[in-house]
């Protein structure tokens, strides 16, 4: 049993493809609401988890800053590290739940 509908780990699940800057096509232009193009930080992709929120909007703002500036060494190495971080802290999360959250088909995700 989840803690959570299996309603909600769906809608999670699109949610997260949808959002995570080139992660898979097949979810483009299907969401049920409009996506910024660059993607751009709004209470839309609110998940209602204080730390994970809090990392997206970080997020947002290093892939912006390095899409501005694609040759600034630091900006990339900032960015792998703060995904990478984002991810295995994410990931953890996904993997403590197990397969009732779709825990491996999230982590390929990344």
């Amino acid at each position: 049993k989840t803690p959570v509908p299996s309603s909600w780990i769906d809608y999670a699940s699109n949610w997260l493809t949808q959002h995570i800057k080139n992660t898979d096509f097949r979810y483009k232009d299907k969401m049920p609401h409009p996506v910024a193009d660059p993607y751009v930080w709004d209470e839309s992709f609110l998940v209602n988890y204080q730390r994970l929120d809090d990392e997206h909007v970080v997020l947002f703002k290093a892939l912006q800053d390095l899409s501005e500036k694609p040759d600034d060494v630091d900006l990339l190495n900032y960015n792998r590290d703060m995904f990478r971080d984002h991810f295995d802290y994410e990931e953890k999360q996904f993997m403590a739940c197990g397969e009732p959250c779709q825990a491996d088909a999230h982590k390929k995700k990344h």
